[in-house]
């Protein structure tokens, strides 16, 4: 039985999750990125296409869960704009840009 490899931690990872992150996975605050990402910080960006994609899903969607999970993140999105500075998910966590807002 061999062991896992145990990677070392890189120093700064940015990510950038897509609509079906937001639509099928665990919400942003609920995920140890650090862990996931093997890092000692990170940024995560939601980049404006993300963002129109969610609005449509929101609109549009396939079906009435769709359309509430979609709503769900863009109201969580909305409630991070409102901080001043980086948004701090958790420990590590260095901060989010939202939309191409310069904000980090």
């Amino acid at each position: 039985m061999s062991t896992p490899l145990a990677l070392p931690l890189v120093a700064q990872i940015t990510a950038f999750p897509d609509v079906n992150y937001f639509l099928h996975f665990r919400s942003l605050d609920q995920v140890d990125w650090l862990k996931v990402l093997g890092a000692e910080a990170v940024t995560i960006v939601i980049a404006p296409v993300t963002l129109r994609e969610l609005n449509t899903k929101k609109d549009l969607g396939e079906t009435k869960k769709l359309r509430k999970r979609a709503d769900s993140c863009l109201k969580k999105l909305a409630n991070y704009l409102k901080q001043t500075g980086p948004v701090y998910l958790r420990w590590g966590f260095r901060g989010m840009v939202i939309g191409g807002s310069g904000r980090s």
